[in-house]
């Protein structure tokens, strides 16, 4: 293996700058393995390295960052567990279990395998939701259902609700969602609420209100149409500087209540402290509401259209062509009709051209990291999705393969190569009337094409032999 093909591919000073940071202390390492990691095209083996040496370190915000940066190229079944056991660790139960319905109906994860996993991390609540939304006989009527009451049911009788309110509130929510309309449940739900908010009331008064963000949240999923407990959930964590949570709470007032009013006043809020992410997901969760919340949260849309432009030249100016895609496809499935600078975009498709079409370094995986990338701003690039179409086919996603390949037929159907391409993923995927008809289609533009040998008995059977 040549310095060029190892883990530290680049410069000899670069390769003798990465192991010097790998050999010093705990978090020098960590940090050049974020660094390696977070590079368009990293490896899968430099990717999941960080992403375990965090988990390690019980750093899953990092591990979420990695995840949602290399979700598309990273194996769904091993990412999955991560993904959802951050989210736990970071307090967004909803989202994790949004994931893990997402992986389960997506068939990344098995249901009963996904709860024994999540009894084994003590997410009991979650588990009793995930066996609720999916609603299906073998996780309802099976063991995976007896396994969480049996939990739940040791959990709630050896934890105590003030000495350990945490635990002892997701035992009993996971008894009143799996065992609903128990009475003995319904005194412990509102025994479980009183020393939670109890405990966030003594937090509050210690000038803790992280601490009361927690015990607050937790109270809330007990009580998810409390408005007054909701109400003290966003004071808190606003007083936390935990805008996220703080609008996550609001939204849901927003959602279950109608109050808009709640969620404008956040927007303001936002704007002043110019935390852009939120007020993206903000405005993509109102804008059905846009028009009754007044023209300032058109001032919002517009800042935050300038603000992610200087984002993309920024982007552009160090060869983060990734992050910049990333961002004009987020910004603009937001707000379909924001207006970038003139050039801006044009700049971008070039500079991510270049790089698709170098390559030196990258390969097939910077064509599956920026590929998609480009193509959502740029869908009828023949060549780009013509790569993108052979990348999935060598890495086995026939699907997605079929899709990129049938695009470019459909854009250009006049270059036989593209057809013989798209005729093999069409053979691969059993598909053997579409798989004869590209063949058919390739035959005629090039009578004397040489098809592969999977496809040669497709030629001799039109007796064009």
């Amino acid at each position: 293996m040549t310095d060029a093909d190892g883990p530290f591919a680049g410069s000899a000073d670069d390769a003798a700058s990465a192991i010097e940071r790998l050999n010093a202390g705990p978090e020098a390492r960590l940090q050049t393995l974020r660094r390696l990691a977070s590079e368009p095209a990293a490896r899968d083996d430099r990717v999941w390295a960080a992403i375990d040496a965090f988990a390690g370190a019980g750093r899953w915000n990092v591990v979420l960052e990695l995840i949602d940066r290399h979700e598309f190229d990273l194996d769904p079944w091993r990412m999955t567990p991560l993904r959802v056991r951050a989210l736990i660790e970071l307090g967004w139960h909803r989202r994790a279990l949004q994931a893990l319905v997402w992986a389960y109906e997506s068939g990344y994860v098995r249901g009963n395998e996904a709860v024994e996993l999540l009894v084994e991390w003590g997410a009991l609540a979650l588990a009793a939701n995930f066996i609720v939304a999916q609603m299906s006989e073998d996780l309802w009527q099976g063991e995976a259902r007896a396994s969480v009451i049996a939990a739940a049911t040791r959990t709630g009788a050896a934890a105590d609700e003030h000495e350990a309110p945490l635990r002892y509130a997701d035992a009993i929510q996971a008894q009143d969602l799996l065992l609903p309309g128990r009475e003995q449940i319904g005194v412990a739900v509102g025994r479980a609420l009183g020393s939670l908010k109890a405990n966030a009331a003594q937090r509050l008064a210690n000038d803790d209100p992280v601490g009361a963000t927690a015990f607050l949240a937790a109270a809330a999923r007990l009580a998810p149409t409390d408005r007054s407990l909701l109400d003290a959930l966003a004071d808190a964590a606003f007083r936390a500087n935990l805008s996220e949570r703080r609008l996550d709470t609001v939204l849901r007032i927003w959602t279950t209540q109608g109050d808009v009013s709640s969620l404008l006043a956040v927007a303001r809020g936002i704007l002043e402290t110019a935390s852009w992410e939120v007020v993206a997901e903000v405005m993509t969760t109102v804008s059905a509401e846009r028009g009754s919340l007044g023209p300032e949260i058109d001032a919002i849309a517009d800042r935050y259209g300038a603000h992610a432009a200087g984002k993309v030249e920024d982007h552009i100016r160090v060869g983060d062509i990734a992050s910049g895609l990333e961002l004009v496809n987020r910004v603009s499935r937001q707000f379909p009709d924001v207006k970038w600078p003139d050039g801006l975009l044009s700049r971008l498709l070039r500079a991510t051209k270049r790089a698709l079409r170098g390559q030196q370094r990258g390969g097939a995986a910077l064509t599956a990291s920026l590929g998609p990338l480009y193509l959502e701003l740029a869908p009828c690039d023949v060549d780009v999705s013509r790569m993108v179409g052979k990348v999935r086919l060598r890495q086995r996603r026939l699907r997605e393969a079929r899709e990129m390949l049938g695009r470019v037929v459909a854009i250009n159907p006049h270059v036989a190569s593209d057809w013989v391409a798209l005729a093999m993923v069409q053979a691969d995927l059993g598909e053997l009337d579409g798989r004869d008809l590209s063949v058919a289609r390739a035959l005629l533009i090039a009578p004397d094409a040489v098809l592969p040998q999977a496809l040669a008995p497709v030629r001799e059977r039109m007796g064009l032999a």
